[in-house]
């Protein structure tokens, strides 16, 4: 269970929270305070984070005498002062850590370096740690939490394409110029998502609205309002903002084939 505005800070975080904590942004103390504080925390494992089970086995040792394409254990992780936990490692299908293992040899062979065998190992599994006891979440469930996630990433990326914030806070300017750029973004962004909560109510048959492309129209609503007619309201064409058809499995799809 969480709260109706989950934190995303160690600082914040009360029973019964659950805090998805980017890989990225793994820190030991931090989830550990997370703990602490009788909240519950999930992440990806990271390549640097070592950690071994009940019996002492390692990641490796680990993945490597898997029977099953779920595991499911109690670990520790780190080595100076370990911290227990919970690991959910779920085997990928051949084709996805196929896809996995040729941009880890691209990524080697541009750096001039060899894939380590862990690495390589590592990549076809699913891997995430948490707090979380067993029994209240079972880990079949555990990615589907997870899986949230991807909302925070698709709204940033959604703000940095709208706003172009990458291209205006990388010239040279003065530090309230920074700031006002970086509270017009703000701005934007809690607009453009109120848009988009708005748009979620499409007419029958059309398809959902996509956070990028409302936040990409209102962007550019506001920025005809400069000379001309203000009272134009910005009403937006439904079907214009419509996600795309792809291709390729999303996020969702390719975790939940997965599991399944």
């Amino acid at each position: 269970p969480t709260r109706s505005s989950p934190p995303t800070s160690s600082n914040t975080a009360a029973a019964p929270d659950v805090v998805l904590r980017d890989m990225g942004y793994f820190c030991f103390h931090a989830l550990h305070d997370i703990g602490c504080r009788g909240a519950y925390w999930m992440s990806r494992l990271p390549a640097t984070a070592g950690l071994v089970d009940r019996r002492g086995r390692a990641l490796r040792a680990i993945l490597r005498g898997a029977r099953r394409n779920r595991v499911d254990l109690h670990v520790e992780v780190g080595s100076r002062a370990p911290m227990p936990c919970r690991l959910v490692a779920t085997r990928l299908d051949d084709e996805r850590a196929a896809a996995n293992r040729r941009h880890r040899r691209r990524e080697a062979k541009r750096r001039g370096k060899t894939p380590s065998k862990e690495g390589l190992l590592r990549d076809a599994w699913s891997l995430v740690v948490t707090n979380i006891p067993k029994e209240s979440v079972p880990a079949a469930s555990v990615w589907k939490i997870y899986a949230q996630r991807w909302s925070v990433e698709i709204a940033f990326r959604a703000i940095k394409q709208s706003s172009n914030a990458v291209k205006a806070l990388g010239h040279r300017s003065s530090e309230h110029h920074i700031k006002a750029l970086v509270l017009a973004t703000a701005l934007l962004m809690v607009l453009g998502m109120k848009v988009h909560a708005r748009l979620r109510a499409a007419p029958e048959g059309v398809a959902g609205p996509s956070l990028e492309k409302a936040c990409d129209a209102l962007a550019d609503y506001i920025l005809k309002r400069n000379g001309m007619n203000l009272d134009e309201p910005f009403a937006p064409d439904p079907r214009h903002l419509a996600h795309d058809k792809r291709r390729r499995p999303t996020l969702w799809q390719s975790i939940t084939h997965c599991l399944g």
